[in-house]
């Protein structure tokens, strides 16, 4: 199953729109990926972007593959986040595109799904 590490809580103005994401916020679900891949060394995250439409249609993909794979699996709202969780080189997770699926071990670079996501190819991916 997925841990969705940067969900709003609705009754919390503080990320009701992109536009008034607090840095406060973005640094408590940056410190919630951080401490998830802290306890969990081997994982596998889905980064979106929510007005992404690639996104959208990759996320029923990930809910199912999610299912059936052995390592934990996370999902992160890369606008909810702090910079250095997903730009640039020496960030968490240094997303290039969206939706960005990597899968992380510890002592080995960062490994991108380069194919597109349906069930079958996360599957492959995250043995």
């Amino acid at each position: 199953s997925v841990v969705n590490l940067t969900r709003c809580d609705p009754a919390d103005g503080s990320c009701n729109t992109l536009e008034s994401v607090q840095n406060a916020t973005k640094a408590n679900f940056g410190a919630a990926v951080r401490s998830f891949a802290q306890a969990n060394e081997r994982a596998l995250y889905m980064v979106f972007a929510p007005w992404c439409g690639h996104c959208h249609k990759a996320m029923p993909a990930f809910m199912e593959a999610s299912k059936s794979i052995a390592l934990p699996c996370a999902l992160v709202n890369a606008e909810l986040v702090s910079a250095d969780i997903v730009e640039g080189a020496s960030s968490l997770l240094d997303v290039k595109h969206f939706p960005f699926f990597v899968r992380c071990a510890p002592g080995t670079p960062n490994v991108v799904l380069e194919v597109e996501p349906s069930v079958e190819n996360l599957l492959k991916f995250a043995a």
